[in-house]
């Protein structure tokens, strides 16, 4: 009598039953959907943006330029210790600073290798932070791995001096690594860690953007510094350079020389003159003639229309730097580019506290001046 109850219950009743059933199914359906479809998703973005790089990935011809040699066994240190691919991390590196070559504290406030904010770099439960994540706090208590694992920061000391400092390379790449894992990276989400790192999709575009451009097929590093020079020195390839030392001796006069202690010319006086002028030696106007790099090395500033200097612009190069002054108009380069021996800068020009079209030629070794004409004669007599 009780199963004849229940049968005919379960048949009066078989629309709702039905119905129970297919909700049930249409949620389980649902779930299953959102899971292909976010993995469908996460593969058109990798698709775009370059896929899941791996930890064997070379170096193509732009990285060869580009990519300074003595970075990439950190690179790969870091991205191993954290598994991300070291590609991501240089490619991280390449957009925030430059590989380095401008290490200027941002107008928000992040700071080092791969512009952190301190708060990230400490941990954001520290008090006292902006909005933003600033924080008026010491190197020591930034910097110190006991503090940031108390307030849960990312920085890191991998150089193993026992402090984490965004200042020093491996530091500061194992600290990008370390956060890009936390933030997607360490299931493989890549652009989703990267758009974590800044929130902009133009950001996430230019980092996948030099991560595909400098590694994919084989070719061999260049250094971050320049070749030794025959003084001993770690500076310019002076014997690549007579050409260019030639060029710039034998086309041009010496019409200022170098005098750092002040010279009796009628503009300098006292102030002196910490370079040479290389003007007009004879004949038509020299406005607008090449101005051409006596080294390689990296872009280190850009002047652009500066009240003294005129258009300029400066380049590092192992110990050495040299500065091209009055350009005609601003150079096409920025910091962080690299040149190449008699590689164009620019135009001679007459810009800023100028008296006529020349060149100022000023070179810096170890910090301090020296007489570029000396070292125009070195370059062009090197054998």
């Amino acid at each position: 009598m009780g199963t004849f109850t229940l049968t005919f219950t379960l048949l009066r009743n078989w629309k709702f039953i039905l119905t129970v059933f297919l909700l049930g199914f249409g949620a389980v359906f649902m779930v299953v959907a959102a899971a292909v479809t976010q993995q469908f998703q996460q593969q058109q973005q990798e698709q775009s943006y370059g896929g899941t790089a791996n930890q064997g990935a070379t170096i193509t011809a732009l990285g060869d330029k580009f990519i300074p040699k003595e970075y990439i066994p950190i690179y790969q240190m870091a991205g191993k210790k954290y598994n991300i691919p070291w590609e991501l991390i240089m490619a991280i590196h390449r957009v925030e600073t430059h590989f380095g070559a401008d290490l200027n504290t941002s107008s928000v406030g992040a700071i080092g290798h791969t512009q952190f904010m301190k708060a990230s770099w400490i941990g954001w439960s520290y008090p006292g932070r902006t909005r933003l994540g600033d924080l008026n706090i010491s190197n020591d208590v930034l910097m110190n791995p006991a503090m940031i694992a108390r307030y849960g920061g990312f920085g890191q000391d991998c150089s193993g001096d026992g402090k984490a400092d965004p200042y020093n390379v491996a530091d500061a790449m194992c600290s990008t690594a370390n956060y890009l894992a936390k933030n997607g990276g360490s299931s493989g989400n890549y652009r989703r860690a990267v758009y974590q790192y800044n929130h902009a999709g133009w950001y996430v575009d230019r980092v996948f953007k030099f991560m595909n451009l400098y590694t994919s097929k084989g070719a061999t590093a260049v250094s971050v510094n320049a070749t030794q020079t025959t003084g001993g020195q770690s500076g310019p390839v002076i014997h690549g350079a007579a050409g260019v030392a030639s060029y710039y001796l034998n086309t041009f006069r010496i019409s200022t020389p170098f005098a750092p202690n002040g010279i009796n010319d009628g503009v300098h006086g006292a102030r002196g003159h910490r370079g040479i002028d290389l003007a007009r030696k004879s004949g038509a106007s020299i406005l607008g003639m090449d101005v051409k790099s006596l080294s390689e090395g990296v872009v280190e500033q850009v002047l652009i229309w500066n009240p003294e200097a005129g258009n300029g612009i400066r380049i590092k190069s192992g110990n050495y730097q040299f500065s091209y002054i009055h350009m005609k108009a601003p150079t096409n380069l920025k910091v962080g580019d690299r040149v190449t021996v008699g590689q164009t800068l620019g135009g001679i020009g007459s810009t800023g506290f100028s008296t006529g079209p020349h060149l100022d030629l000023k070179v810096k070794l170890n910090g301090q001046y020296i007489d570029p004409a000396k070292l125009l004669h070195d370059m062009m007599n090197a054998k």
